[in-house]
């Protein structure tokens, strides 16, 4: 007998170039593998339709985001601009389960619009503590004004929609979260496009840092990398990612150690991963999970993180954990010269093949479901 679900997804999962993508895409092959029918149902706004995606998909529908939902003072916008009545039609054909990728797909289900349906959540994050955490860091007015006001929005939004139906958190500290707002919530990790581990031989000459270099966050862990902890060091640091703004390129440019590669494709950012020393993940937000960890994990010599960045991962042991820094600097310092050992990778692969399994993960979710 056929088993066909429903994927509501945020927003187009493919190209799977960043965070929000990663899981919805690599559950589609896991699902396509093990013969699930699935229809997925995407979000658009700046990504076009993906031919490749129906490799793997029975049907795949795509709608607008309504942008006058900016107008709504009862309902965040990510989720209020996910409500098409084209998408309710779609789901009212059958009566197929639904998996609803975060919880901006959840309209609804908070409208209680779909009665008597199988529905499970996964949540990328706490949205209401990562918007407020944009918030904190954006200086723009009017940005920072509409990040707080969805913070704001999202949490009484979150603590309602979370007791409606099972929660399949992507950290301990996620699924603590919701436990908390007395949801079902379990621990199922992220599903992740990299399953062996991967180390060269021998040492690099240089670390990395790595990500989306237009989020506030991740201009804020530049700044904090080149004014506190490269400020005196005399080691080399590549600063890799997508679309730097101005202020992020000159900062970079000041420090003689330091280079800006902007825009790398997808294989020029894993030769960098690769072939740096160590990789350099330190993070202000303590919600969902860091890829850009796991990434370096899988495939990088050296991880050096903050407990915000790794906390309720289950790989926190594979880290150097370091929360000042003075103290990332003394990482620094002794990791810079050292190989990973056969015990270090030995244990990397015991740990990550345990947690980050994507056959064993999928299996929970499947059983979740049916």
């Amino acid at each position: 007998m056929d088993k066909n679900l429903h994927i509501l997804c945020p927003d187009v999962p493919w190209p799977a170039d960043y965070g929000g993508v990663i899981d919805p895409f690599y559950l589609l092959v896991q699902l396509k593998a093990v013969g699930i029918q699935v229809y997925l149902h995407c979000f658009t706004q700046n990504r076009a339709p993906q031919k490749e995606l129906e490799k793997y998909c029975k049907e795949v529908h795509y709608y607008r985001r309504d942008k006058t939902a900016l107008l709504s003072n009862t309902l965040p916008y990510i989720v209020k601009s996910r409500s098409s009545k084209k998408l309710l039609q779609e789901l009212g054909k059958n009566n197929y389960p639904i998996l609803m990728q975060g919880i901006h797909t959840t309209y609804f289900l908070y409208k209680k619009l779909l009665p008597n349906r199988k529905i499970l959540l996964r949540p990328f994050n706490v949205e209401s503590t990562y918007y407020q955490q944009l918030s904190a860091l954006e200086i723009n007015p009017f940005k920072k004004y509409f990040f707080k006001r969805e913070s704001r929005l999202l949490k009484s939004y979150e603590k309602e929609v979370s007791t409606m139906i099972p929660i399949l958190a992507l950290s301990q500290t996620d699924k603590q979260f919701f436990e908390e707002q007395n949801a079902r919530s379990y621990f199922i990790p992220v599903i992740i496009p990299w399953q062996e581990v991967s180390i060269l031989p021998g040492t690099g000459n240089y670390c990395l840092y790595h990500g989306n270099l237009s989020v506030n966050e991740n201009q804020k862990a530049v700044e904090w990398l080149l004014t506190k902890v490269f400020n005196d060091l005399e080691f080399p640091i590549i600063f890799a990612g997508k679309n730097p703004n101005l202020k992020t390129a000159k900062l970079i440019s000041k420090n003689k150690n330091a280079a800006l590669i902007a825009n790398p494709t997808e294989s020029k950012m894993q030769e960098l991963i690769k072939n740096a020393q160590i990789n350099l993940a330190p993070s202000f937000n303590h919600t969902g999970i860091k890829l850009k960890i796991l990434n370096a994990l899988f495939n990088g010599r050296h991880c050096i993180a903050n407990s915000q960045a790794v906390t309720g991962s289950g790989i926190e042991a594979l880290v150097s954990v370091t929360d000042d820094a003075e103290n990332m600097k003394k990482a620094i310092l002794e990791l810079m010269a050292l190989p990973v050992t056969e015990e270090q990778k030995g244990r990397r692969s015991a740990v990550l093949n345990d947690v980050y399994n994507n056959k064993k993960n999928t299996e929970k979710i499947i059983a979740m479901i049916y």
